[in-house]
């Protein structure tokens, strides 16, 4: 079994989410130095997804999760054709690593893209769920969003979310 590390950043940050697609173990949260999160990515129902945006000076945060091999083309199906994978090295407690995140491909990128709100909120309560700073979680609570007029999908992810909301309030 060949085991990868993944760099979550976006809405696969909260382990609930990520173990919803596929199986993963939780490994740490890095500091992403050098680059940015942006929510300018199109996603295929049109609204704004995350993206990492190499910066200098700029911080970002993510998780790295061990997934099996076997697992990542089911993860990439669920990313879409609008990523493309790329290798970072991370310091995950005091040791480097190798890890793959998903960056956008330069043809999906709208910088007037907006997020639904509950893709926003998955993201807000990854970055909660791994304590990152308050000035990192206040920027991501602050980015504007709009409602999905997609009600099934919807009341899907507010399920999701629902139980993300009571896991962090359970640890506090």
């Amino acid at each position: 079994m060949t085991v990868l590390h993944y760099l979550a950043y976006g809405s696969n940050l909260h382990p609930l989410r990520l173990e919803a697609r596929i199986p993963a173990r939780l490994l740490g949260a890095v500091r992403l130095r050098h680059w940015r999160l942006k929510f300018h990515k199109v996603g295929a129902d049109g609204s704004g997804k995350c993206d990492l945006v190499a910066e200098p000076g700029a911080c970002a945060y993510g998780a790295v999760y061990a997934i099996e091999a076997g697992h990542k083309p089911r993860l990439d199906a669920v990313e879409g054709e609008g990523y493309a994978t790329r290798e970072l090295e991370v310091e995950l407690d005091g040791r480097r690593l190798a890890a793959f995140a998903y960056v956008a491909r330069p043809g999906w990128i709208d910088p007037g893209a907006v997020p639904h709100r509950w893709y926003r909120q998955l993201v807000l309560w990854g970055a909660l769920h791994h304590r990152f700073p308050a000035r990192y979680v206040e920027a991501i609570a602050g980015i504007p969003a709009r409602q999905d007029a997609a009600l099934s999908r919807r009341r899907r992810h507010q399920a999701l979310l629902a139980r993300m909301r009571a896991a962090y309030l359970h640890h506090q």
